[in-house]
Parts: C-alpha cells; sequence; structure tokens
C-alpha cells in the first residue's frame, strides 16, 4: 500500500468514525450519507486514476529501456 492510498484511508476511516458517533448520538445524519458516498466514490476513483497513470508511467519506462538495448545492439552490430 502506498503513502496515497494509507492517506486515503486513514482520512476516510475517521470521516466514518465521526459520522457514526453523530449518528449514535441521535444526529440526523441522512443529508450526509448521500455526500460520503460521494466522497468515498470520488476519492476511491482519484486513488485509481493516479495507480494507472504510475503503472502507466513504468510501463513506458520499461519499453523505453527495451528500445534503447535493441538501439544498441543494431548500432554495435550495423554501426552507428
Amino acid at each position: 500500500m502506498d503513502l496515497d492510498e494509507l492517506n486515503f484511508e486513514e482520512q476516510f476511516t475517521l470521516v466514518a468514525e465521526f459520522f457514526l458517533r453523530c449518528k449514535e448520538q441521535g444526529k440526523d445524519v441522512a443529508k450526509y450519507e448521500k455526500a460520503m458516498t460521494e466522497l468515498y466514490l470520488y476519492a476511491n476513483n482519484q486513488r485509481l486514476q493516479r495507480k494507472l497513470y504510475r503503472d502507466k508511467f513504468y510501463q513506458i519506462q520499461d519499453i523505453n529501456k527495451d528500445n534503447e538495448k535493441r538501439l544498441q545492439i543494431l548500432e554495435k552490430k550495423f554501426g552507428s
């Protein structure tokens, strides 16, 4: 788990605990339930997008390294 995921989980846990305490105290939290769900879905979507972008970045780096190796082999074989 990376720092973004941990930070998101910790933050959401704190908000959820506060929400549950308010609910236990009999406070009207119905209007916040939808907002919390939307917040969770939005934050989770952002986290997943960052992970996809990071994975794609590493994939592109690997492709570039492979292409650089191929170029070096071709330069040795055929000259520059």
